[in-house]
């Protein structure tokens, strides 16, 4: 049993690793928009808060590893073998839906793990961002990791519910680009939004996790968590529900 199930977990993992869909969007583009930001954008910074800045453009776009590399990767992939039936063909072989996605999961947490070692240890000598305290990166990757289990929830409703490549990844890939533009990834910070478009924003992590403040977590200074908790909490049971829409939906069809 622990072998077949050691088995699956490389099977999901190379998987993973060879979607160029997580490869590119979730491991080089962040790596790849945090210097184009802090080489462009952050000129005019005074030095005495260049640091600070870069290190609020790392972090920020740190997020973008399990929201591309883990929603629109796993979203991607599921579907696809949804519509070509092969988790069905894997129970006939025994494997149980739980076994099944509790691989995917841990498949999707080592991607992440070996993203964010990419991502900061290429980051550190391009950029030269301000190192973290223990406590401050400690809360920093718990985040994120809770951050990339719920993305992970998130994305297993859509695929489930579409059981097609093409409009689950075609809805994701939106909700990618939305994420990122109420984040203020995209040239336009929450603070030049509309009020109710802000509103909207500030029910979710990735506008929080893309503030200035963040680099205040980062090096354990005052920071003020409850924001960001009341996101992820709202952002968790939201994801939940799709999740559980989803095998509703799907209770009565045919697979």
């Amino acid at each position: 049993m622990i072998r077949t199930r050691r088995h699956l977990f490389w099977y999901e993992l190379r998987n993973v690793l060879g979607n160029w869909y997580t490869l590119v969007f979730g491991m080089a583009f962040p790596v790849l928009m945090a210097i184009v930001i802090s080489q462009t954008a952050l000129q005019d910074v005074p030095e005495a808060f260049k640091s600070t800045a870069i290190t609020g453009v790392v972090l920020g776009f740190a997020q973008l590893i399990p929201m591309a590399g883990i929603f629109l990767g796993h979203s991607a992939i599921y579907a696809k073998e949804l519509e070509d039936k092969v988790p069905l063909r894997m129970q006939l072989f025994g494997f149980s839906q739980r076994s099944i996605l509790w691989a995917k999961l841990q498949a999707q947490l080592v991607f992440q793990t070996l993203a964010l070692l990419f991502h900061f240890g290429l980051l550190y000598p391009i950029l030269g961002y301000d190192r973290p305290s223990p406590a401050g990166l400690i809360i920093y990757l718990l985040v994120l990791y809770s951050l990339a289990t719920i993305y992970f929830v998130l994305a297993h409703g859509i695929a489930n519910f579409f059981r097609r490549f093409g409009p689950a990844y075609g809805l994701s890939m939106l909700i990618y680009f939305t994420f990122m533009l109420l984040g203020g990834m995209m040239g336009v910070t929450s603070a030049m939004l509309p009020k109710p478009v802000r509103a909207l924003a500030d029910l979710l992590p990735p506008t929080h996790l893309s503030k200035p403040a963040i680099t205040d977590l980062w090096i354990g200074s005052a920071y003020n968590y409850s924001m960001l908790g009341q996101a992820m909490l709202f952002f968790g049971a939201l994801s939940l529900l799709v999740l559980f829409g989803s095998f509703i939906y799907r209770r009565n069809r045919a697979y």
